[in-house]
């Protein structure tokens, strides 16, 4: 069966006006889907390449965003970034968001205060699930021992939901520091 013979649009000799050859309905398809389908003219591999681009982005964020809620004592929006059941091990410990945040805000009414920084990201993505390595680059200052460079070797795994990435498992392990081997 010719595809002509099953168009609901007229293609009668006796009106030139709608006459499609074969080529242009071909293009007009094509585009018709193209169109439909929210597609441009940039390649499939191009799209693909810029869109994992901003989701690695987005989890850098999401976790860098959450460390400096949780460096300025702010529960409600480091807790907006996790995914219900939460956990984190962190010192050899086993942590939910709760304990955690208590952990740091005791340590804030004694004067310590911290910085954490996302260096050297490595970020993979698989459907709705992310997952992300790198080095906390940061510090932590007391009134007793001042301000110490600390380093930590970092993993979080993440999930996508609503359009939004949640932290559901964090890792930490503390970079040993040099001055405490001599």
């Amino acid at each position: 069966m010719k595809l002509f013979s099953i168009l609901p649009f007229p293609h009668r000799t006796n009106m030139p006006n709608y006459r499609l050859t074969q080529s242009r309905l071909h293009t007009a398809i094509m585009l018709s889907a193209l169109a439909l389908a929210g597609g441009s003219l940039v390649p499939s591999s191009a799209q693909t390449s810029s869109a994992q681009d901003h989701a690695r982005a987005a989890v850098v964020d999401t976790v860098s965003d959450t460390l400096k809620a949780a460096e300025g004592g702010d529960a409600r929006a480091f807790q907006s970034h996790l995914e219900p059941g939460f956990y984190i091990f962190d010192g050899g410990k086993r942590f939910d968001a709760a304990s955690l945040l208590g952990q740091l805000e005791q340590a804030r009414r004694s004067g310590t205060t911290f910085h954490w920084s996302v260096t050297d990201p490595d970020v993979h993505i698989t459907g709705k699930a992310a997952w992300i390595a790198y080095i906390n680059d940061g510090s932590m200052t007391s009134p007793s021992a001042g301000t110490r460079n600390r380093r930590w070797l970092e993993s979080v795994f993440l999930e996508e939901r609503s359009g939004a990435w949640k932290i559901a498992f964090w890792h930490s392990t503390p970079v040993p520091d040099p001055e405490t081997k001599k």
